[in-house]
């Protein structure tokens, strides 16, 4: 791809003009075949074409103007790239989107006329948008969408990254409706259609092997899909139920790396496992401790938690705020198990670090 030299505008019009002398002759190759009931042969085709050309003649010049269509594609290759990756995260491989969008530089080739005066590229970049945006239509999701669907949710997308743009927040529904003028119950419509359909035994995280992971691990099926089972919110439906429990357990898993005693002070300063954030002075009396420890061990932690591969394992679960905080509040569906452990092994509430405080 990379390998194939730009065509500069002179060489477009030249390619383009055998392009479409090969686009006329394959037009009368077909009509002959639909008469005749049968491929014909290239002398009958060449006949059809000017009786007064040789064959000869007739193949040479055939082979040039294929020899100039396959030049306009190779050069052009990259176009089709460039606009592949800019779909590439709607659920279709870039691979697949690069072999639809170069069915659409076929197109345009064909259709281009170079009398007109502009560049091919110009003319291209239109079809092979859309025979890449038809393939993510058709295929990136398991139950087909209409295309106007397609294209309003697009519009929707492109809405709500400008409004994000240009205010800071995200738009409502209400909002996106009337900058799109369309009814609230359509957009709601379309919203709700274009919701992902996962396969309940497909893993939705990796299982850990050794330093790597392999296929093979949690899966839908063995997520409590209940609400009211799963100690959150029962008026949640069953994404963010997921979405809660897989951060439960991805937390969990990464306050691993952590000491007992900063675990312990993470847990109280950020509410995971209790019902409110505990104050530096009152872990520190907890603790015997001074509240200049508590802070430093804190930030001992926070260290630990903030390295790339850390945050990396967290990051899907942060991509706003209010993800964050609604995963967050749902750590805090049981009380502290701190003083019940405590009255029960009769020990003194700060004279050593209690158990792990659950996340559920």
């Amino acid at each position: 791809m990379a390998e194939a030299p730009l065509l500069t505008a002179q060489q477009e019009v030249e390619l383009g003009t055998l392009v479409q002398q090969l686009v006329k002759w394959e037009a009368v190759r077909v009509h002959l075949e639909e008469r005749i009931g049968r491929p014909p042969a290239v002398e009958e085709w060449a006949m059809a074409v000017n009786p007064s050309m040789p064959t000869d003649e007739f193949q040479k010049r055939l082979a040039e103007c294929r020899h100039a269509k396959s030049s306009m594609i190779h050069s052009n290759m990259r176009l089709v790239a460039s606009v592949a990756k800019k779909y590439s995260r709607l659920g279709v491989s870039t691979q697949d989107l690069i072999q639809e969008g170069a069915v659409g530089l076929i197109r345009a080739i064909e259709k281009f006329d170079p009398t007109r005066g502009f560049r091919f590229a110009t003319y291209a970049t239109w079809w092979i948008q859309q025979s890449v945006f038809r393939a993510v239509a058709f295929h990136s999701r398991m139950i087909r969408l209409p295309m106007h669907m397609h294209n309003l949710l697009n519009k929707v997308r492109l809405a709500r990254r400008a409004h994000v743009i240009k205010t800071g927040v995200q738009p409502t529904e209400q909002e996106l409706a009337d900058q799109l003028d369309v009814p609230l119950s359509k957009l709601r419509l379309a919203l709700r259609s274009s919701q992902r359909i996962s396969s309940s035994s497909a893993p939705v995280r990796m299982a850990k092997r050794g330093s790597g992971f392999e296929v093979g691990g949690t899966t839908l099926e063995d997520l409590d899909l209940d609400p009211g089972a799963s100690g959150v919110s029962v008026d949640r439906n069953p994404e963010q139920v997921v979405e809660t429990l897989m951060f439960r357990e991805e937390l969990r898993d990464v306050l691993q790396v952590l000491e007992e005693e900063e675990r312990f002070v993470l847990r109280l300063r950020y509410g995971l496992g209790i019902p409110r954030r505990v104050p530096v002075s009152e872990i520190a009396k907890m603790t015997y401790q001074s509240t200049k420890w508590v802070k430093r061990t804190e930030a001992k932690a926070l260290r630990k938690l903030r390295r790339p591969y850390q945050q990396l394992r967290l990051s899907p679960y942060s991509t706003s705020v209010a993800t964050l905080s609604r995963a967050m509040q749902a750590q805090q569906a049981l009380l502290d198990s701190r003083a019940a452990s405590d009255e029960a092994n009769g020990g003194d509430a700060g004279a050593s670090f209690p158990p792990d405080m659950p996340l559920t």
